[in-house]
């Protein structure tokens, strides 16, 4: 029969399982008995196994308080070592923060915690110019690395949460306010390098790309960010990648030997970083297709993927995306320098969160409709220069102002002719500069036998002008005409509308 083991206190001795004890073995040949039970053996006291329950539910207590001690300094301990690995990340993720803030802006660390206004021109607008160099070293040391081979504008109207994008070309044949290499004209694409001194002195380059620009274009600059190429490949790949999709007037696609670019047309591709900055230099080169209007096509292609990897970027979530939102921070904080302020960092961020792809407006000023520009031979270089002249940019930048208006008047763009009814010399040419100031655009200045009744008499040809219609009527007093009401001698109806004034009466001025 199997003996039942006598138990003392609820703890029940078992055998040790070391090696039995044999006579003549040394004290280093015996070993010492399992620990836990000779400690356990040494803590009864034999002599109190009867000794009172309460005493001995007390005794279990403490043990029990001392073991809850242990497990609670161990809890305590482990929750301390997660704070640690926890802020550990915290701290990198801030230093990180600091460091590439530090390097892409202006002002200190201490800015951040201030929200300054952006600012914008008269129009409520706030306007970047946004321009990329090969000084990182990209395509190997060459003279041309500082080189502004890309030029954009981004315009952001914060009220409405929209903006625009406007390419210039490099090749744009410009004045220099400064003797360069070239002497005092030039492309656009050399300002920065004239001014900055090859690259040495950024700021001021950067200030005379934008004072060149308003020249240009008519806007106010007030802000610029200056990208290496090798930024472009790095946030491209940071993210994972931008889908893009393929437009071109060639059924085929689009082929550029130079770079290897071959997709199809109205395929949407899926872009690395090495892949979209190919796409963003093809030009058409010799042998291939699809690029017909070569430096101009090629900017529409950089905007598409600048817009793709904005609209990516500003949907990264730091829950589920740290790793992505980490590396292009590191990336811009090494290849992207602006002078926006810290302090205006969270307006930015305010309007970017309710910007969507779809709000960015693509503006080009290369279209067969309206030809703003033109390509041929100035000083033996190939350029792009204004169709209305060389160094004449007021086609421009009527253009401009009409795309980026938020005046629904100004928008229409309606073409008003202009006749002089009257004997009074200079009459037309009055209502024409007075029509400019509203944000019309004069037309034909011309003079009329044609007779009428009052000061003051306007047709409409394009009834779609209604806001137009409604300015005129407000401005004149007067009730617009419709096509019909127009006498037969005015043969040349190419305008929205005509307008014909007998009297200085009319004028305003």
């Amino acid at each position: 029969m199997k003996r039942q083991n006598t138990s003392i206190d609820g703890f029940i001795p078992r055998r040790s399982k070391s090696k039995p004890i044999n006579a003549g073995d040394s004290p280093k040949k015996v070993g010492r008995p399992n620990k836990d039970i000779e400690d356990s053996l040494n803590a009864i006291n034999l002599t109190d196994v009867d000794e009172p329950q309460n005493k001995r539910r007390r005794r279990h207590k403490k043990a029990h308080k001392a073991k809850g001690s242990r497990l609670g300094r161990f809890f305590k301990r482990f929750m301390l070592l997660i704070g640690v690995v926890l802020l550990a990340f915290v701290g990198y993720l801030a230093y990180r923060a600091i460091h590439d803030t530090g390097n892409i802006f202006e002002g200190g660390l201490f800015g951040l915690m201030h929200h300054t206004a952006l600012k914008t021109d008269a129009n409520g607008r706030t306007n970047i110019v946004i321009f990329g160099t090969a000084e990182d070293g990209s395509f190997g040391a060459h003279d041309g690395a500082n080189l502004t081979d890309s030029i954009m504008v981004l315009s952001i109207y914060g009220k409405g949460n929209t903006a625009s994008m406007i390419s210039l070309p490099r090749d744009l044949w410009v004045q220099y306010d400064q003797a360069c290499v070239a002497g005092y004209q030039g492309k656009l694409n050399a300002v920065y390098f004239c001014a900055s001194d090859d690259g040495a002195n950024e700021k001021v380059g950067a200030q005379a790309l934008k004072s060149k620009i308003k020249e240009v274009t008519g806007i106010d600059i007030q802000y610029y960010a200056h990208l290496n190429f090798a930024s472009v490949i790095a946030a491209v790949d940071a993210i994972g990648g931008v889908d893009v999709k393929i437009e071109s007037d060639d059924p085929r696609g689009i082929y550029d030997v130079a770079t290897g670019v071959n997709y199809k047309n109205g395929e949407v591709v899926h872009l690395n970083g090495d892949r979209a900055l190919a796409l963003a230099r093809a030009r058409n080169s010799e042998g291939g297709y699809g690029l017909a209007n070569s430096n101009f096509d090629r900017e529409k292609n950089q905007q598409k993927i600048l817009k793709a990897l904005f609209s990516k970027a500003t949907k990264l979530n730091l829950a589920t995306d740290i790793g992505k939102a980490l590396g292009l921070m590191q990336v811009m904080g090494n290849n992207l320098h602006t002078d926006i302020n810290t302090s205006e960092v969270r307006a930015f961020a305010d309007i970017a969160k309710g910007l969507k792809l779809d709000d960015i407006n693509s503006i080009s000023m290369y279209d067969q409709d309206n030809p703003l520009l033109a390509t041929g031979p100035i000083d033996g270089q190939s350029a792009v220069y204004p169709t209305a002249g060389n160094l004449d940019f007021s086609g421009i930048r009527a253009f401009l102002k009409q795309q980026l208006s938020t005046d629904p008047v100004v928008k229409e763009a309606a073409k008003v002719d202009i006749y002089n009814g009257s004997d009074i010399d200079g009459l037309a040419q009055s209502m024409a500069d007075e029509l400019t100031g509203l944000g019309l655009v004069a037309g034909n200045v011309a003079s009329t036998n044609e007779q009428i009744s009052g000061n003051i008499a306007i047709y409409q040809l394009n009834t779609k002008k209604t806001a137009t219609r409604q300015k005129l009527e407000e401005y004149y007093k007067t009730q617009v005409k419709p096509a019909k009401s127009l006498p037969a001698s005015f043969t040349n109806r190419q305008a929205d509308f005509i307008i014909v004034v007998s009297s200085k009466k009319a004028l305003h001025g």
